[in-house]
């Protein structure tokens, strides 16, 4: 499915490039707006993502085609993390929390402003984020509770069938993947979209059991 969905577009590219394009043009782009000195340094918001063009050891970089321009800003983002190999970690740290809200209300509504929409809807994240947690927490400790009042005093476990079991690892496999692409390079929590939907599963989950 995803590679019907994917072909189209890279023969679009091929075409209107004249080369083969992976995806996207985008990726040195984004990256060198995170592995630079400028956020490496930056007090306020640490190791987070900027613009390019406000990065100034890069912006002699910006110019010739779009494929150049991604060549080269891509090559000067793996030349900063082969310089600064631990560097990778702290960016997946502060991008982890500001992923889910937890460095302040603040980065969620830049995050948010900086795509045209008004501080409620990044304020209705965050607390939307919060209440999930607390009804989380609830549902999660009821489960405890009656599984431990019910546990058996001897024997096996029963099996519930293998195939469900495999079935709910790969289901949630897809917001781990979405976490571990994102935080080494964004942590912005418009990003959490897509892993949203597998929180609301999670709680209801608990809270229906």
């Amino acid at each position: 499915a995803a590679g019907l969905a994917v072909t189209p577009w890279l023969v679009r590219d091929a075409v209107v490039m004249g080369r083969f394009v992976p995806v996207t043009t985008q990726g040195g782009l984004v990256a060198s707006g995170t592995y630079n000195d400028t956020a490496a340094h930056d007090p306020l918001v640490p190791a987070a993502w900027r613009p390019t063009s406000d990065v100034p050891e890069y912006r002699h970089l910006l110019g010739g085609t779009e494929i150049q321009e991604e060549a080269a800003l891509r090559s000067a983002s793996f030349h900063y993390i082969r310089a600064h190999p631990a560097y990778p970690f702290r960016v997946a740290g502060w991008n982890l929390l500001r992923l889910f809200d937890l460095t302040g209300v603040s980065d969620a509504r830049a995050s948010w402003g900086a795509n045209g929409f008004s501080p409620g809807w990044a304020e209705s994240d965050a607390f939307g984020l919060l209440a999930l947690a607390v009804l989380g927490a609830f549902g999660a400790g009821r489960v405890l509770l009656r599984r431990r009042a019910e546990r058996p005093p001897s024997g096996p476990a029963p099996d519930t069938g293998g195939a469900g079991r495999q079935g709910h690892r790969a289901l949630w496999l897809a917001p781990v993947l979405l976490v571990l692409v994102t935080i080494p390079v964004l942590g912005e929590s418009r990003l959490r979209v897509g892993i949203d939907p597998f929180l609301i599963l999670l709680v209801t989950q608990g809270l229906v059991a």
